[in-house]
């Protein structure tokens, strides 16, 4: 901040990844508060669709949706996706994020019909952009092994459960 200012662009990145670590950390009140303003200034700065102006408006829908605030969080995640769809594509990383937050929520909501295709969609996309063993794949499909739990789809989660194990015995 005294180098740059308050509101360069790397300086938000700094502010804005300070937030994801509170919020990891379970700081909630100070993440918010971070991802609020590196929103509000990116926004100002960058635009409302920017990448970075997404990554803020995302990480502050993740952090609502940690808090139980579904309902504040659905717009952002919403936002979010359909904005990175238009800007990056349909299965550009920062999208598929988007996707497995929305389809996360929706699962906390118990709409397990809503969030099952999200999930496989993030999940198939992930294995294709970033491999079966990436960390966000591995979220996928963890995520997607819960809402098919959820959904009462048992043995589809446990053929998923015995895939991933399978792969982590290959180790």
């Amino acid at each position: 901040e005294r180098a740059l200012g308050k509101e360069h662009p790397d300086t938000l990145q700094s502010v804005n990844g300070l937030a994801g670590l509170l919020c990891k950390q379970g700081n909630y009140a100070d993440a918010d508060a971070l991802y609020r303003r590196a929103l509000e200034a990116r926004e100002r700065k960058l635009g409302k669709e920017h990448p970075d102006t997404l990554n803020s408006v995302n990480g502050l829908a993740g952090l609502l949706c940690k808090r139980g605030d579904t309902a504040g969080a659905e717009p952002l995640f919403r936002r979010a996706l359909e904005a990175r769809e238009r800007r990056l594509g349909k299965e550009h990383p920062d999208t598929l994020e988007s996707v497995n937050g929305l389809a996360e929520l929706l699962c906390k909501k118990g709409d397990t019909a809503s969030a099952e295709p999200l999930c496989r969609r993030a999940l198939e996309g992930r294995e294709r952009k970033l491999g079966k063993q990436h960390p966000d794949t591995v979220k996928s499909r963890n995520l997607t092994i819960e809402v098919l739990t959820k959904a009462g789809k048992s043995a589809e989660a446990e053929a998923l459960r015995r895939e991933a194990g399978e792969m982590r015995n290959k180790e």
